[in-house]
């Protein structure tokens, strides 16, 4: 019978032989993320909801898609969300599909 635990400390705990799963080791370090098919963030609604999901699931990671911003108003809607946050916008396509947020007290990301 094969053995299809990790090796200790290896980081990861076995769920099966298909299906390992990762741990944080004794000093690592795991953050939240998440992306959300938003799908406008003009309204203080939608703008609300992001601050709200972030809050209550503890996310330092955070992928905006169909974001339908103009560039034109980007900072007025930044200005909204997620006070002090690092951002990064997509803006090859005409309404900013993607938006790319990061608490950079948690997660230090080069773009």
């Amino acid at each position: 019978m094969e053995d299809h635990r990790p090796a200790p400390n290896s980081g990861l705990e076995s769920a099966g032989p298909e299906h390992p799963q990762l741990l944080p080791d004794d000093g690592g370090l795991m953050i939240k993320a998440a992306s959300w098919n938003v799908r406008g963030l003009n309204g203080l609604d939608h703008q609300r909801a992001v601050d709200q999901l972030v809050r209550d699931h503890h996310i330092s990671f955070l992928g905006l898609i169909e974001t339908r911003v103009s560039q034109a108003n980007v900072q007025r809607t930044r200005r909204n969300l997620l006070k002090n946050w690092s951002w990064f916008e997509d803006y090859s396509g005409p309404a900013g599909r993607i938006w790319l947020a990061w608490d950079s007290l948690e997660v230090g990301i080069d773009v």
